[in-house]
C-alpha cells in the first residue's frame, strides 16, 4: 500500500498553518520524528494528525505546554474529541480548515455521492471551491487514519451519528418549544433565554448520545 509522504510545505498546507509554525512545534518536541532518506526529509499522515490536534487545541485556549503534556501522555486525541463535543453543545463555531484535495478526490471516486452526503449532513461544507470541515473532526479523522482506520470508515461513523441526530431533532424541537412557551421573559431577554435553553438542550442530547454509544460499544453484540 502506498503511504503518502509530504514535504514541509505540503505538510503546512495540509494542516492550514505556516512552515514556521511547523518548525517551531517540531523544535518543541510536539511532532513525531520526520522521515529521512539522505538529505531528503518527509512527513506522513501522523504529522498531519498531530498538527491538526495542536492547531485545534491551541485555538481553544490550551497552552503549548499543556498540549505537550497531553501529547506525552497520549491523551490529546481524547481531549480534542471532548472539546469538539463542547463546541457542538455550546453552539460555538468550530475552527474549519480545507480538506486535502487528494482525500476528497479519492473518497469521491471510491464512494460516488459520498461527499454530497457529507455536505447534506452538514458535516462538510463547500466554500470558495474547496471542501472544508471542522479542524477538530479532521484532526480525529487523521489520528484514526494513522491508526489504520480509513477515511471511508470515519465518514461512515460520522454519517451514522448525523442520521441519528437528524432523526431525533424534531422531537427535540417539540420539547424545546414547549419549554420556551413556559418561559415568561419578553423581547431581547426572551431571545437570550431561548438561545441558552437551546444550547442546554443540545448539550443534554450530546451528552446522552455519547453516554449511550460508549456503553453500547463496550458491550458485545448489537
Amino acid at each position: 500500500m502506498h503511504v503518502r509522504e509530504y514535504t514541509l510545505g505540503e505538510l503546512a498546507d495540509a494542516a492550514a498553518m505556516t512552515e514556521r509554525n511547523v518548525r517551531a512545534y517540531g523544535a518543541r518536541g510536539l511532532l513525531p520524528p520526520s522521515r529521512r532518506q539522505g538529505r531528503r526529509v518527509s512527513y506522513g499522515a501522523e504529522h498531519v494528525a498531530r498538527l491538526r490536534l495542536i492547531r485545534s487545541l491551541h485555538r481553544r485556549g490550551l497552552t503549548l505546554r499543556v498540549i505537550g503534556d497531553l501529547v506525552e501522555r497520549g491523551t490529546a486525541d481524547a481531549e480534542l474529541a471532548r472539546l469538539g463535543r463542547e463546541d457542538l453543545a455550546t453552539g460555538t463555531d468550530g475552527d474549519t480548515v480545507p480538506m486535502s484535495a487528494e482525500i476528497v478526490e479519492t473518497y469521491a471516486r471510491q464512494h460516488p455521492g459520498g461527499m454530497d452526503a457529507l455536505v447534506e449532513a452538514r458535516l462538510v461544507a463547500f466554500r470558495d471551491g474547496r471542501h472544508v470541515a471542522s479542524a477538530a473532526a479532521l484532526g480525529i479523522v487523521s489520528a484514526l487514519s494513522a491508526r489504520g482506520i480509513g477515511v471511508a470508515d470515519s465518514a461512515r461513523i460520522s454519517l451514522c451519528a448525523a442520521q441519528a441526530a437528524t432523526a431525533c431533532a424534531p422531537d427535540l424541537r417539540v420539547a424545546l418549544d414547549a419549554i420556551t412557551e413556559r418561559s415568561t421573559p419578553r423581547g431581547e431577554e426572551a431571545g437570550v433565554e431561548h438561545h441558552e435553553l437551546a444550547m442546554l438542550v443540545v448539550q443534554l442530547a450530546a451528552s446522552a448520545f455519547a453516554d449511550v454509544v460508549t456503553v453500547r460499544l463496550s458491550r458485545p453484540g448489537p
